[in-house]
């Protein structure tokens, strides 16, 4: 069973310093630590991990799951190490989670491509309706709607997780 999730709405939130949305592409560097599962941007910017995520990666982790992500946040003309996704997933502490597929492109992409090429059985977590339909067509692939949790940790009872 392996895990894939998206990564901007679906494991965190990012916000303007008016508190408009924004991407995580979008923070601006240097990024503070984490306090309170928040990280913010130079111009006061922030990103906030949703509640549970961490405790819920820790155990598909501990179950010894493969886990991953595919995302559109990758910033156009950023090295790996600069990308403000990546750098975000470790500040949060839950990079070292991530021990499956590592897809970070830029602008949108058809996910259903990629995870059609996945014949293991697949849990996957994303907030965008339109992704969702795509995937449910897919055999291996049960789709979880992210927006539908407000506490990760309540996964931990499924049998899926």
């Amino acid at each position: 069973m392996i895990h894939i999730f998206d990564l901007d709405l679906t494991l965190w939130e990012t916000f303007d310093k008016h508190g408009n949305p924004i991407w995580a592409k979008q923070l601006i560097f240097p990024l503070s630590p984490c306090k309170n599962d928040q990280v913010f941007d130079d111009v006061g910017s922030k990103c906030v991990l949703k509640k549970g995520v961490r405790q819920f990666l820790s155990h598909l982790f501990s179950q010894q799951l493969q886990i991953g992500f595919i995302s559109a946040g990758r910033h156009w003309d950023l090295e790996d190490y600069n990308q403000p996704s990546l750098k975000l997933l470790q500040i949060f502490g839950v990079l070292d989670f991530f021990n499956g597929p590592k897809i970070l492109v830029y602008k949108n992409h058809k996910k259903s491509q990629f995870l059609n090429n996945i014949y293991e059985e697949i849990t996957f977590y994303d907030d965008d309706q339109k992704v969702i339909e795509d995937l449910k067509v897919l055999n291996n692939i049960k789709v979880i709607d992210a927006k539908e949790i407000n506490d990760w940790t309540a996964l931990i009872k499924d049998p899926y997780a």
